[in-house]
């Protein structure tokens, strides 16, 4: 069974994403937090690139959103969850995408 994962003493930081800077500053921002918690260069990168992705999907896809990142912690080890967030129109059929994709 998978330890439960535990957030770290650092607050969650919350981005609105409006503009293509908003996806930026994301980016940065994880990588700052990535920093903080010890994370290599090349780790603190590759983080960045997902928040970019995701913010870059919000902006495509709902036209606006929020990124929320979150230190947290399994058995020891460190990491940082990355939740986007949207009210946009969602996908109508999800078996369908899920085929179109495979």
């Amino acid at each position: 069974m998978a330890e439960e994962l535990t957030r770290q003493e650092i607050p969650p930081a919350v981005l609105l994403v409006e503009t293509a800077g908003d996806v930026e500053r994301g980016s940065e921002l994880t990588k700052s937090v990535a920093g903080s918690l010890g994370f290599s260069a090349e780790h603190r990168e590759e983080l960045a690139l997902v928040a970019k992705e995701l913010g870059t999907n919000l902006l495509r896809h709902a036209g606006h959103g929020k990124l929320t990142l979150t230190a947290i912690e399994s058995g020891g080890r460190r990491g940082i969850q990355i939740e986007s967030d949207d009210s946009g129109p969602g996908i109508a059929d999800i078996d369908q995408a899920l085929d179109a994709a495979g």
